[in-house]
């Protein structure tokens, strides 16, 4: 963006000497190519400008206790006339929010159509809890997913529970570390990805960070817009940090040796293994953890499904394999 924030200052100057104020995080996380990127207004004052999609503005005071008119444009606009959203907000004074972005806005070229809008969560933190902690946030915002648990491996920590598209998790407080976050479907059946959170790299420590799942799960189908992934927001803003993910080929078969071609496919998928394998088992599930087909061979005929996105859960030779197949 050509300027993070504006100084808070103009703000209150244009609003009259405030003493009274809240403390702000707003997020682009539309994955709408329209509104690749925004600016953001308040009260048809210009508070963001050319806000790029997965980029995070910082903390910055905000007027509280009156009615603010927030408005985004697409990033070409030159005011809030031209805006394609709007909501008026009252904040309270003293609190923290995080607000996040996301939807499309497009008429055509996206499924489903969720419309653009601002989610709101109060009772957000810049600051952990604890000293030695991270605190941890988590929004759904992938508009073509289906409802999702997000658990941290390792300790075993549940980061959210059954959470559906616009929804926000509670705070999850951890130890700064560095962890793998598995994303499934909400009955746990299939997993959707396996990620890898560096707080220690990333400096977190006593901080507070929001962790959204971002992107379409099928591309084909959304105007072959972004990847789903997890992306995080930290307290300082700028772009978004993506969670590398970690491969879902595990055992004897390194991630390189699996190949899943052509994918996607309207008729046929192959699994390409190592040389000298002996048996392949395994299932094909849809994204509500429904298994749709069984495997017994490394062609999987899917002519037959319906066009979106399957997980494969195989075992070759006794060692698992997890990976995603596409039916256009």
């Amino acid at each position: 963006m050509k300027k993070t924030l504006l100084l808070n200052a103009l703000l209150l100057v244009s609003f009259g000497a405030f003493s009274q104020t809240a403390r702000v995080q707003i997020i682009h996380n539309a994955p709408d190519l329209a509104v690749a990127e925004v600016d953001v207004y308040i009260n048809g004052i210009l508070l963001l400008d050319n806000v790029a999609f997965r980029t995070a503005s910082p903390f910055a005071d905000i007027p509280a206790g009156i009615p603010l008119t927030i408005d985004i444009t697409e990033g070409s606009a030159t005011s809030a006339d031209d805006s394609v959203y709007s909501t008026t907000e009252t904040l309270e004074a003293g609190e923290t929010y995080v607000m996040v972005a996301a939807g499309i806005i497009s008429p055509t070229g996206y499924m489903p159509l969720e419309p653009l809008e601002l989610y709101v969560y109060p009772g957000a933190a810049e600051t952990a809890s604890q000293n030695g902690n991270t605190d941890i946030l988590i929004f759904h915002g992938s508009t073509d997913a289906p409802t999702i648990d997000v658990e941290q491996l390792g300790n075993e920590t549940l980061l959210a529970d059954d959470l559906d598209y616009g929804e926000f998790s509670e705070y999850t407080q951890s130890a700064t570390d560095d962890y793998t976050i598995e994303v499934t479907t909400e009955d746990g059946l299939s997993i959707i990805g396996t990620y890898e959170a560096s707080f220690t790299e990333w400096e977190l420590e006593g901080e507070a960070v929001t962790i959204m799942a971002s992107g379409f799960f099928d591309p084909t189908t959304n105007s072959f817009g972004a990847d789903f992934g997890l992306w995080a927001a930290l307290p300082q803003g700028g772009p978004l940090v993506q969670l590398p993910e970690v491969p879902l080929s595990t055992g004897a078969f390194a991630a390189a040796q699996v190949n899943i071609y052509p994918n996607p496919s309207n008729s046929t998928v192959t699994i390409g293994l190592p040389e000298g394998y002996s048996s392949l088992t395994g299932n094909l599930y849809d994204m509500a953890g429904r298994k749709v087909m069984s495997l017994d061979s490394q062609n999987i005929d899917v002519s037959g499904l319906a066009n979106g996105i399957y997980n494969l859960t195989a075992e070759v030779d006794g060692q698992a394999i997890q990976t995603k197949v596409i039916k256009n």
